[in-house]
Parts: structure tokens; C-alpha cells; sequence
């Protein structure tokens, strides 16, 4: 196990470099697993280790290749890494640890993500019913409450001091009730 500073010195590069590389996808969700925190020190396991170099190893080969510009041929570099069978622009994940690819990591993620939304939206149609039913019950105890005063009223079976209950006296009325 090596620290970022560690890496950086073998590499030859500066440790915030590598620090900004390891951030990057896809050599981050590739590194991720053989890495550690102790102590506020990150340390990285020998696969990982294996991981960034090859990653910064691409980009020195391809800064130390002589870079000629033809204006015949807008496109050399790229010519020449497709006609070499054997250039890869960066390690995949089965090459390097024999995991899931990035690819197939990512993929399973959106269908977790895709199956989560299509629960959500099943209980949020039931809990919109829920509530939709649930109103309706309210408007319907409202319109009989409301019907049933109104007859009461009308037919003159209460009378709107009646619906308060019966008038209390008290002592000072009791004493000087005029008779």
C-alpha cells in the first residue's frame, strides 16, 4: 500500500495530479475499491496502483510520440492509434482486476434507478387515490351535515338558539328577575 504522494514520486508527476486523476471516471469507479483512508492519508492497494500508472503511462506515451501535422492528413495520430491492433486508450476493468466492466456497473445502476422510479410512481398513483377518495368522503359528510340543518331549520323542528343549548341564568339575573 502506497500513498497519493508515493504514487506521484514513482510516476514522476505532482501528487495533485494524480489526486485529480483518480477523481476522474473511469479510473475512479476502477480505483475505488483498493483504496483506504487512515488517518486523513489515502492509501492505495498494489491493483490500484497498477490502475494509475497505466493511466498516466497513455498519456506520456502519447505526449512523447512526435506530433507532426500534415495538411494532406488532418487526422495522423488518430490514424495511427486506430490502425494499431494493439493500442487500447485505457485499461478496462476485466483487464486490470477481472471485475464488471464500467460499462456493465453503470448499466446495472440505471436499471436499480429506473425499477426505484417505477415504484415511486406505483405508491404515488395509490396515495394520489388514497387521497382522492378520501376528499370525496369529506365533500359528501359536508353536503349531508349541511342538508340535515337545513331541514331542521326549515321544518322548525330547532330553533338556532336550541343549537347551543339551553340559556344558563346566573345568580345576578336569579336575584333581580323581574316577574
Amino acid at each position: 500500500m502506497k500513498t497519493i504522494k508515493q504514487i506521484a514520486e514513482e510516476i514522476g508527476v505532482s501528487k495533485q495530479a494524480v489526486h485529480q486523476k483518480i477523481k476522474r471516471q473511469p479510473l475512479a469507479v476502477n480505483v475505488k475499491p483498493f483504496t483506504s483512508t487512515v488517518d486523513g492519508a489515502i492509501y492505495i492497494e498494489n491493483e490500484g496502483i497498477t490502475l494509475i500508472k497505466s493511466a498516466f503511462e497513455d498519456i506520456n506515451a502519447d505526449r512523447q510520440r512526435p506530433l507532426s501535422v500534415d495538411v494532406n492528413e488532418p487526422s495522423t495520430i488518430v490514424n495511427e492509434n486506430r490502425d494499431n491492433a494493439d493500442y487500447k486508450p485505457f485499461p478496462t476493468v476485466n483487464e486490470a482486476v477481472n471485475g464488471p466492466s464500467t460499462v456493465d456497473v453503470l448499466l446495472s445502476i440505471v436499471k436499480e434507478q429506473q425499477q426505484t422510479i417505477k415504484e415511486l410512481t406505483t405508491a404515488n398513483r395509490e396515495l394520489t387515490t388514497a387521497i382522492e377518495n378520501t376528499t370525496a368522503s369529506l365533500h359528501a359528510a359536508q353536503a349531508l351535515h349541511a342538508g340535515t340543518m337545513q331541514n331542521k331549520l326549515t321544518n322548525g323542528s330547532a330553533k338556532p338558539n336550541e343549537e347551543t343549548g339551553p340559556v344558563r341564568i346566573n345568580w345576578f339575573q336569579r336575584i333581580f328577575k323581574k316577574s
